[in-house]
């Protein structure tokens, strides 16, 4: 089982838990089990072997407290580690050296920078909002830096959850590549949450 198939397991137990008044033991021991498996998968370095930030972002939202945990000083130094190994990355990218985040990335680091209650707008000296509007300033989908409407919704979102201001040409692109049905061609009704999410927030 990799960290993926464990994210939407946890994912899944997170909103059967939401959804019930009362929480049955299964979906506690299995929201359990896929927390303490995530766990146990960080090296050394107190990271994972990629997407690190999808990891933060999913276990932050599940248990809101994570991060701030003072009884266990090991969930501080994930965070630590994923802040450095973005800055390391965005730094060399400018470099030359590696690949830029793509927006999609840009948006994950987003999100979970602003669930684990830091500032994507002064992100050690880096101006994270900027870098994903800048991204989206004049953008097409699917063209350019956007594969299809579900990294640009994402995007999107990443700027509501961080109460950044969306320009209204952002939504614009959204509703433009709407179907019939009101919903994106995303590929799998798993996302249709995410799109209602983004919707809720901005009409």
């Amino acid at each position: 089982m990799d960290v993926v198939r464990v994210l939407f397991l946890l994912s899944a137990s997170l909103f059967v838990c939401c959804c019930a008044q009362q929480p049955s033991c299964n979906h506690v021991l299995v929201y359990n089990k896929a927390f303490d498996w995530l766990m146990q998968q960080r090296n050394d370095q107190w990271l994972w072997k990629r997407n690190n930030e999808r990891v933060v972002l999913a276990i932050q939202m599940s248990n809101h407290s994570w991060a701030s945990d003072t009884r266990d000083l090991s969930s501080q130094l994930t965070l630590k580690q994923m802040n450095l190994a973005t800055i390391e990355q965005i730094h060399e990218s400018k470099a030359g050296r590696e690949p830029a985040l793509s927006p999609g990335q840009l948006a994950y680091v987003i999100n979970a920078v602003a669930f684990t209650c830091q500032s994507p707008s002064n992100f050690y000296g880096l101006n994270l909002i900027d870098a994903l509007k800048h991204q989206l300033n004049g953008s097409r989908v699917p063209s350019g830096a956007f594969l299809n409407h579900y990294e640009y919704g994402l995007s999107v979102l990443a700027l509501c959850n961080s109460n950044a201001h969306v320009q209204a040409n952002y939504v614009d692109v959204l509703l433009r590549g709407m179907r019939s049905d009101y919903t994106h061609r995303f590929g799998s009704g798993a996302c249709r949450p995410f799109e209602l999410s983004i919707f809720d927030l901005l009409l």
